[in-house]
């Protein structure tokens, strides 16, 4: 990503994978992994358990 520069607040559409298609501005740029955060494709984090809650979940 040195020659395009993305910014956030641009608007942009996935060409790949499970979003394909999906437009969205973007909400934050990762230079140093060549990504970009899109507003609108989520991000699913893991919750890991605790000592008093055994079930782990989404």
């Amino acid at each position: 990503m040195d020659k395009v520069k993305f910014k956030k607040g641009d608007l942009v559409k996935v060409i790949a994978g499970k979003h394909k298609g999906t437009e969205g501005p973007i909400i934050r740029v990762l230079r140093e992994k060549s990504r970009v955060v899109i507003e609108g494709i989520t991000n699913i984090k893991h919750v890991k358990p605790s000592q008093d809650n055994t079930e782990a979940g989404i």
